[in-house]
């Protein structure tokens, strides 16, 4: 078993106090606080005067979500029995008044699901816990918020969106600047077409390079999986739903996709992407209404579409936009090659 805890902030980079947490160094801080960050964890491009700060359930859903991705990285699953599933504890350090704890085992359920490996989660109390910096609200209203991969699917659902006219804001995760730069071209495109109705907000989460002055220095990466990003994605935009307070999130995700249809025994179970599965849907719907207090629904419109029928649902002056989408997962991997003007693998 892997233990994962995290540094809720600067004051608590002090090593005697993580060591009491992971006795004998047994275990992964993820750091994105200190001065030698292992990890960065950027939820705004804005100026500080453009900033507040968001603290308190959902600041710890993010930070748990954050260090479970990391950490995912770091643990081979080839050393496992089966060459699949691990075994991680979280330890949230969480402030005293947090309702986090409330939904520690509805998470573990969750993060087990979309990824095959076995969580558990447990907090334990500060007397403050982690403030993470985001970006004011942009407008007075926010009718939505919808998650955008720069895929066809997330185009075509904040499309249907903004073509209803609901003002959407739009949370992107990427790990690296060419993800960036597609998901900046869509959003520019999107907010020329619909002016005054988009709201873009680019999250940095990854590891940063190795560096023996670092506080906590990690192993090195050796999985690349990432099932467990689809719950950080849906952390980011809950907190940004809380900071809008809306109560809609919108997953947008091809049916075959969504419901994990595997296409050979090979792909079966977490195998197969488990990302917006309907069991996870629900799972995360019921973490982030117990957060907030009230009902909060995660949608996938395309639920029972296929990719070719969602394209055929777009008004025919968006196809031009569709170039530039890439929807592949394996993208990272085929940049690193050097092959940057090829946008998926093929398959």
């Amino acid at each position: 078993m892997t233990r994962v805890t995290y540094c809720p902030s600067n004051a608590d980079a002090d090593r005697k106090w993580w060591e009491a947490v992971l006795p004998a160094n047994k275990g992964l801080v993820v750091d994105w606080v200190t001065a030698m960050n292992n990890t960065a964890l950027r939820l705004m491009d804005v100026p500080k005067t453009e900033r507040t700060i968001i603290s308190g359930a959902f600041a710890d859903l993010v930070a748990v979500a954050a260090a479970s991705y990391i950490a995912d990285e770091c643990v081979s699953r080839a050393n496992t029995p089966d060459g699949w599933s691990r075994e991680f504890e979280i330890i949230a350090p969480v402030a005293e008044s947090s309702r986090f704890s409330n939904i520690c085992e509805m998470l573990a359920d969750a993060m087990q699901f979309v990824s095959g490996d076995k969580y558990s989660i447990r907090t334990t109390m500060r007397s403050t816990g982690v403030s993470l910096e985001v970006g004011l609200p942009k407008t007075e209203q926010c009718d939505a918020i919808c998650l955008f991969s720069g895929g066809v699917d997330s185009l075509a659902g904040a499309i249907h969106l903004l073509d209803e006219g609901k003002k959407v804001c739009l949370v992107s995760h990427y790990a690296d600047p060419l993800t960036m730069s597609i998901h900046d071209a869509l959003r520019t495109r999107l907010e020329e077409l619909y002016p005054g109705q988009v709201d873009y907000r680019p999250c940095f989460v990854r590891r940063t390079r190795g560096n023996k002055k670092q506080t906590f220095p990690l192993p090195d990466k050796v999985d690349n999986t990432h099932r467990v990003r689809s719950v950080l994605f849906v952390a980011l935009a809950a907190i940004h739903a809380d900071l809008y307070d809306v109560n809609r999130i919108y997953m947008p995700e091809n049916g075959i996709i969504g419901l994990n249809i595997p296409l050979d025994s090979s792909r079966a179970g977490a195998l197969s992407t488990r990302t917006s599965h309907p069991f996870l849907i629900t799972k995360l719907c019921d973490i982030i209404s117990s957060l907030a207090g009230r009902d909060t629904i995660v949608i996938n419109p395309f639920l029972v579409q296929s990719k070719i029928e969602i394209v055929s649902s777009l008004p025919r002056t968006i196809y031009q936009l569709l170039g530039d989408t890439h929807s592949c997962a394996k993208y990272d991997m085929i940049c690193w090659t050097g092959q940057t003007s090829i946008r998926h693998c093929g398959y």
